[in-house]
């Protein structure tokens, strides 16, 4: 059975930043991306991946060859959350371990705490790793994401406000429900992250000048 490691933030903490880097970490060691598809779509609902090391094999739902990723990319005519929860439950039952994030579970309860429910049934964990980002940070890297104009910066401020309170809201109640919670700055985030998948640090020297993630999944 496999772990689940649930990455949050508000828009800009760098949610999709951490799943890229432990992407491109695997990358480094030749493990292509194989697509998760389903008929009746283009995008893939996720990504599977080799562990360069034999461990257990990472899942990511989820597309990521646009600027938005994971869950976000899988509208509710594809199932939505239900449809990406399924898929992370099926994937750790059969024994990979699973990276799930995307702006829409930065307040999300009841789903990840039903996993969290099936996970420990199995013995193994679900992991929320909340990022700690200043909120004037958050808001800058969305801006800078967006190509947004100063006019746009109060709208997206509130965004990343109510983002912000809601995953404090949210981590309250997760911690009720016994969920394994963290908060971490992004580079702990990774480190954390990447440790929990089992790789060792010769093999994520993040000096190397890798294929980027979106042209390796472009070419899967």
């Amino acid at each position: 059975m496999g772990l689940v490691i649930n990455p949050r933030g508000t828009s800009g903490a760098g949610k999709t930043w951490l799943v890229r880097e432990v992407m491109a970490a695997y990358g480094r060691q030749g493990s292509a991306p194989i697509p998760l598809m389903r008929q009746g779509r283009s995008r893939p609902l996720g990504w599977r991946l080799e562990h360069p090391a034999g461990g257990r094999a990472p899942c990511v739902i989820g597309d990521y060859q646009g600027i938005r990723g994971g869950t976000d990319t899988i509208p509710l005519t594809d199932g939505g959350l239900d449809a990406a929860f399924r898929l992370a439950n099926a994937e750790a039952s059969a024994g990979c371990d699973v990276l799930l994030e995307g702006y829409q579970l930065s307040g999300e309860h009841d789903h990840t705490a039903r996993l969290a429910a099936l996970q420990s049934a199995r013995g193994r964990a679900l992991h929320v790793i909340c990022l700690d980002v200043p909120l004037s940070r958050c808001v800058e890297n969305a801006v800078r994401r967006r190509r947004a104009g100063h006019g746009a910066w109060p709208a997206i401020e509130r965004a990343a406000r109510a983002g912000q309170d809601a995953l404090a809201h949210a981590y309250a109640l997760l911690q009720e429900d016994e969920v394994i919670c963290e908060w971490l700055e992004p580079e702990a985030a990774l480190r954390r992250t990447l440790a929990l998948l089992g790789l060792e640090q010769s093999l994520v020297d993040r000096t190397a000048q890798p294929t980027s993630v979106s042209k390796r999944l472009k070419a899967a």
